[in-house]
C-alpha cells in the first residue's frame, strides 16, 4: 500500500514537487505518492493522515506550533519538512549544496533579499559561517549600495506568473555571484539583469531537488547518490524549460505578423530567434534577407538602402520579422507597419546596445560613428520607436508574455 506524502502551502500552481518526488520514489524503490495540499492554517490537523509532508510559502513559520518538537536544522525558525510531529528544515541542506555548486562562500559579503521563512534560514547559515550579512527589505532596498560577493534572493518576486518583476536593480551594487531561490522561470528577470552585469548566476532548482532528497531520507531512510541527483535535476530542468516557453495554441488563426523593432544592438534578431525556436513560429531577419548591407551603403547610400528595406518588408512572409534599426523611419514604412502588423519596440538601454555593436563592421552606421554620435542617433530615434510601437518591452520575458497574450486573444 502506497504511503502518502505531500506539499502544504498556498498557492501551489507553480510547484514542480510532484515530479521531483516521483523521480525520487523511482530511484529509492519506495512505494509512495506525493500530492499538493492547498489548505488553511486551521486545517493543519488534517495533515496527521500523511506519512510526511513538506511546507512552502506562506507556512514555513506558521507550521511550527503544529510541531511537538523541532530538529536542530530548524533552529533558524522555519520548518519545511515534517515527519510525525517533528519539524525539520531540509532547505538548509539544499541551500548549502547550491552555494557549493555555484562556487560561492557564505563567509563573505552577502546581500540577502527578503527575511521570511527562506530568508531566515539563509541568514542563519550566513551567520553560522561568520559572513558579513546585509539584509534588504522593502523598506530599505532602495538605499542599499556597494560591493557584495554573493547576492541571495529569498523572496518570491519574479516567480511565475509575475516574471516581469525583480526585487533588485543592479545599478547601485556590484556582485560576483547571485543565487536566486526562485526556480520557475528557469531564468528570472533578476538573473537576466545580473548576467548582463557580469555576475555568475544560479536559480533555486538545485536547492529544490536536494531539499526533497533530504526529506526522503528523513521520512523513510531513502538514499540518492550525487549522480542520481544530477539526473533528477536534469529531468526537472528539462520539464521547467518546456513550461517556460511561448505557447502557440492555434497557428491556423490569421494573425498579423509581429515586427520586432528598436535600435541596433537591442536584441531584435537574437531574441526573435529564441522566440521562434521555442514556439515554432517562422522568423525573417530583414537585414539578412537584403544581403551585403555595408556594400549597399558604400555604393548607393542610406536612402537607396531604405528603399530596398521597405520592399523587403512588404514581401516578407513570416510570423516574426526582425527589422533593422531604421526600417520604419520613413512615414510610408511606418504607416504600412501600423496597418499591417503588430509592432513591438525592444527598449534596450543605449550602453548595452553600444557594447554589442561598437566593433561590428556589418553595421555601417555603427562602425562609422563615434559613441557620442550613436548616442545622438539613439536619442533622436527613441521617440519614433515609442510612437510607432503597439507594445514596448524591455527583455525576452516581457516579449514572450506580450506575444503569448496576442496569440491567445
Amino acid at each position: 500500500m502506497n504511503e502518502k506524502y505531500g506539499l502544504v502551502g498556498f498557492p501551489l500552481g507553480h510547484s514542480l514537487s510532484p515530479l521531483i518526488h516521483g523521480e525520487i520514489f523511482k530511484i529509492t524503490g519506495h512505494e509512495g505518492e506525493y500530492s499538493l495540499y492547498e489548505i488553511k492554517p486551521d486545517e493543519f490537523d488534517k495533515l496527521s493522515s500523511l506519512d510526511g509532508f513538506n511546507v512552502t510559502i506562506p507556512y514555513k513559520e506558521t507550521i511550527i506550533p503544529y510541531c511537538e518538537s523541532l530538529d536542530d536544522s530548524a533552529a533558524c525558525g522555519a520548518v519545511n519538512c515534517v515527519r510525525g510531529k517533528v519539524g525539520y528544515n531540509t532547505d538548509v541542506f539544499g541551500f548549502r549544496k547550491s552555494v557549493e555548486v555555484l562556487g560561492a562562500s557564505l563567509n563573505s559579503r552577502v546581500l540577502l533579499l527578503g527575511h521570511g521563512g527562506a530568508g531566515k534560514m539563509v541568514a542563519h547559515e550566513v551567520e553560522k559561517a561568520n559572513g558579513n550579512l546585509t539584509i534588504a527589505t522593502p523598506e530599505n532596498i532602495n538605499s542599499i549600495e556597494g560591493d557584495f560577493d554573493l547576492v541571495i534572493n529569498a523572496t518570491p518576486v519574479g516567480m511565475y506568473p509575475n516574471v516581469d518583476q525583480t526585487p533588485l536593480d543592479f545599478g547601485k551594487i556590484t556582485a560576483t555571484y547571485l543565487l536566486d531561490l526562485v526556480y520557475n522561470p528557469a531564468e528570472t528577470k533578476l538573473m537576466s539583469l545580473a548576467r548582463q552585469a557580469g555576475v555568475k548566476v544560479m536559480n533555486g532548482l538545485i536547492m529544490l531537488v536536494w531539499q526533497a532528497i533530504k526529506s526522503h531520507e528523513i521520512w523513510y531512510g531513502g538514499k540518492v547518490s550525487d549522480s542520481q541527483a544530477v539526473e533528477i535535476i536534469e529531468t526537472v530542468g528539462s520539464a521547467l524549460m518546456r513550461s517556460d516557453k511561448l505557447c502557440v495554441t492555434d497557428k491556423s488563426v490569421p494573425y498579423k505578423p509581429i515586427l520586432l523593432y528598436g535600435f541596433m544592438g537591442c536584441g531584435k534578431s537574437c531574441i526573435g530567434r529564441k522566440i521562434a525556436q521555442e514556439s515554432g513560429l517562422s522568423l525573417v531577419d530583414l537585414d539578412e534577407s537584403i544581403g551585403n548591407i555595408p556594400r549597399i551603403f558604400a555604393e548607393h547610400g542610406e536612402e537607396y538602402f531604405r528603399g530596398l528595406e521597405f520592399t523587403a518588408l512588404k514581401s516578407a512572409k513570416a510570423d516574426i520579422i526582425a527589422l533593422g534599426g531604421g526600417a520604419l523611419t520613413s512615414p510610408k514604412a511606418a504607416a504600412f507597419a501600423r496597418e499591417n502588423a503588430l509592432v513591438i519596440f525592444i527598449d534596450t538601454p543605449f550602453d548595452t546596445c553600444y557594447e554589442r555593436v561598437k566593433n561590428d563592421k556589418s553595421r555601417p552606421l555603427a562602425f562609422s560613428k563615434s559613441k557620442a554620435e550613436l548616442l545622438a542617433l539613439y536619442e533622436s530615434r527613441k521617440e519614433h520607436y515609442i510612437n510607432t510601437a503597439d507594445y514596448i518591452v524591455k527583455d525576452v520575458y516581457e516579449l514572450r508574455r506580450t506575444i503569448n497574450d496576442y496569440l491567445q486573444r
